[in-house]
């Protein structure tokens, strides 16, 4: 893939308030407002995919905008290999986590132009040095991250099993890059309360979602499949 495709288009300079200083941080003394966006695997079976992200996209404010791709069908094959192999639940949430790579992957060639970013260090200096009216979005391929970064971080660590799912893992990756904002792509958006703990009740994310939530980042849940694309927010 080419090192660094540009976008032309929606996005316009932008900047928000310094943020105090916490370990493991992206740090700017005037940074600019970034988006965690994850693409839920349940949505690689539509074939106009890149349209539905690309207008969602020119529709939402200013960001530097990361997506972070489920597994996907890749991952429901783990979820089968576990079942019929009796693999262990560390051996499986690796297999998902390199599933997640290959989604990852095809994320980047999917939202053409885009720059895959596979080392947590890189993403970090390409954010910090990011224009808003220049940057393309990038596409975070999170298992660098998940080995060497994550279990160094505040908080409660993310299980080596299926409990906690993609969302959970986007939500560390929103944590530690200080994301203004938490986005997830869904196919679908259940009439529930609007708070991470009941959503995690009614299973639309995993139950250690809301407790990876790191406040005053924002959630929105986009139901992307549907041609309204309704969504709902979070605060918590």
């Amino acid at each position: 893939m080419p090192p660094d495709r540009r976008e032309a288009g929606h996005l316009e300079a932008g900047h928000l308030n310094a943020t105090p200083n916490r370990s493991g941080s992206l740090l700017e003394s005037t940074r600019r407002p970034i988006r965690v966006i994850k693409v839920g695997g349940s949505l690689f079976d539509l074939p106009d995919l890149r349209q539905r992200v690309a207008e969602w996209r020119s529709r939402q404010p200013t960001a530097l905008d990361v997506f972070v791709a489920g597994g996907g069908s890749a991952a429901d094959v783990v979820r089968q290999w576990q079942a019929r192999f009796a693999l262990s639940d560390e051996a499986s949430h690796w297999l998902c986590v390199d599933a997640m790579s290959v989604t990852a992957r095809m994320l980047a060639e999917l939202l053409e132009p885009s720059v895959l970013v596979t080392e947590a260090a890189d993403l970090q200096a390409r954010l910090s040095g990011g224009r808003v009216d220049s940057s393309p979005p990038v596409v975070f391929d999170a298992a660098q991250f998940l080995r060497a970064v994550e279990p160094t971080l505040a908080g409660e660590r993310l299980p080596h099993s299926f409990e906690a799912t993609s969302d959970s893992i986007a939500a560390r990756v929103a944590g530690w890059l200080e994301a203004d904002e938490l986005v997830l792509l869904k196919s679908t958006l259940l009439d529930c309360p609007r708070n991470a703990v009941a959503g995690a009740e009614f299973g639309l994310v995993d139950r250690h979602f809301p407790r990876q939530i790191r406040l005053p980042c924002r959630v929105r849940l986009v139901d992307i499949r549907k041609e309204s694309v309704p969504e709902m927010s979070w605060t918590g």
